[in-house]
């Protein structure tokens, strides 16, 4: 029995080593001239650096030119741009440092994991192969999104709430609050988790939970509404329906958007990888009811994943990689609780091979995409187009929809010669946008920049 337990910890440690050699190969590829590829990429890349440069808190990339209604921020909130430009503060500010700096905190997540009490070792093992071969967590390990975050969060998530479930001390449970509340800066859907304290160690307290569902959805809306930039969705259009009274269009809206997650749930994918992962997503859901649901730390999760699904499917989209990396993070808590249960194991290690299989189907899709971003086949900014930008004088510059789909953006100068802030509309959004000083517009092949005339009034 022994010999067997041996063999089967050697097999998980071989596998261990063989899926951190995956994330080896490609990070073998990451060089200084590392660079974001596309869409959002940008926003963190430059607003980071901005913030590096010159510790304000007004993105270099809005897509308004005003940024949010308090301080400028970007739509991706206020956490991103200060926590990578202060990491950059003490280190100095590099092409490949947000993926850099996204896996070191994983890693960290991880090794955290690792040394968590009351748990076998073959257990902290699986757990381990459960994080690694995601698939969600090796697409989004090389590029600039920060869904590494997001795992990481979940991971420190299952050890804090397991540690104030051991212990039922008060102290865990304000490290446990504060860390809802940190992790619902980096991204509003966290602040649900603050419901889940109704789960206490001593049973559920409903009276609790209402008025912390109160204090998450203000939570939420306050901290979207006035420190991310506003983009036209769903839940901005519901906002403007309901201040002007329009309440039967309001519904209308509400439904057919529901209508629209529901039929790309069961129609949406991008290859077998993708299905795969979504089957995970619905088995880990009903494996954890069915089988696990009297365990503290999946009513937690499935509590936690409850409120984050409805949120999505009335007020978001559900579809185009928004489910993978809204959902897996929750999940993943969830089966980390799963997988530390006594109960059914046979169950919670079928949903890690299932990932293990999309994790495998994925590799090609991530080394082809790797390659963008070092070979890149979007247009370098001229050297002229550079040289007339730092000339001019604190700008607000637009830019047109064809370079931004053509060019490089990270490569647009946010500095004059005077050290003053150069700012620019990314118009992605039909948004109101700030009246701008200058553009940037391609003519006969030229990328070129020339001021915006404004009529006298």
């Amino acid at each position: 029995m022994k010999s067997k337990i041996i063999t089967q910890s050697n097999f998980l440690v071989v596998l261990i080593f063989g899926l951190f050699a995956v994330y080896f190969y490609f990070f073998s590829f990451i060089g200084s001239d590392y660079s974001p590829y596309y869409g959002d990429e940008f926003f963190y890349f430059k607003n980071a650096e901005s913030f590096y440069q010159f510790s304000e808190f007004h993105g270099a990339f809005t897509y308004s030119g005003k940024g949010s209604k308090l301080l400028g921020f970007d739509p991706h909130g206020p956490a991103y741009p200060i926590l990578y430009g202060s990491v950059a503060k003490l280190i100095g500010w590099h092409g490949p440092l947000i993926p850099i700096f996204n896996c070191g905190i994983l890693i960290i997540a991880l090794f955290c994991l690792f040394l968590q009490k009351g748990q076998s070792l073959e257990l902290k093992y699986i757990q381990v192969i459960l994080i690694l071969g995601s698939p969600v967590t090796l697409f989004y390990s090389f590029s600039f999104l920060p869904e590494l975050l997001q795992i990481a969060g979940a991971i420190f998530l299952f050890l804090q709430f397991k540690q104030y479930y051991r212990t039922q001390k008060q102290f865990d449970l304000i490290l446990l609050t504060l860390l809802i509340l940190s992790l619902g800066m980096i991204r509003t859907i966290w602040f649900f988790a603050l419901i889940a304290l109704m789960i206490s160690p001593k049973g559920i307290n409903w009276r609790v939970g209402l008025g912390l569902l109160l204090l998450a959805l203000s939570l939420s809306y306050f901290s979207q509404a006035l420190f991310h930039e506003p983009v036209p969705n769903t839940f901005s259009e519901l906002s403007e329906l309901v201040r002007s009274k329009n309440y039967g269009e309001a519904v209308e809206v509400l439904i057919f958007n529901l209508k629209r997650n529901l039929y790309f749930v069961g129609t949406y994918s991008e290859g077998k990888f993708y299905t795969i992962q979504k089957i995970w997503l619905l088995a880990s859901i009903a494996f954890a009811w069915v089988f696990f649901r009297k365990e503290k730390l999946v009513q937690v999760g499935l509590l936690i994943f409850g409120m984050t699904y409805l949120f999505n499917m009335f007020f978001y989209k559900n579809y185009s990689w928004v489910d993978l990396r809204m959902y897996t993070p929750i999940l993943l808590f969830i089966n980390l609780s799963m997988i530390a249960s006594s109960n059914h194991k046979f169950i919670s290690k079928s949903l890690v091979v299932m990932g293990l299989s999309s994790f495998v189907l994925i590799i090609p899709l991530s080394k082809k995409l790797i390659s963008y971003r070092i070979i890149s086949d979007l247009k370098n900014i001229p050297e002229s187009t550079k040289e007339a930008l730092l000339d001019l004088n604190q700008p607000l510059i637009l830019i047109s929809k064809q370079a931004l789909q053509e060019y490089s953006l990270d490569q647009l100068p946010i500095s004059t010669r005077e050290k003053k802030t150069i700012r620019y509309i990314l118009p992605f959004y039909e948004v109101e946008i700030e009246q701008p000083t200058h553009k940037i517009t391609e003519e006969k092949g030229q990328l070129k920049v020339s001021p915006v005339k404004i009529l006298s009034q």
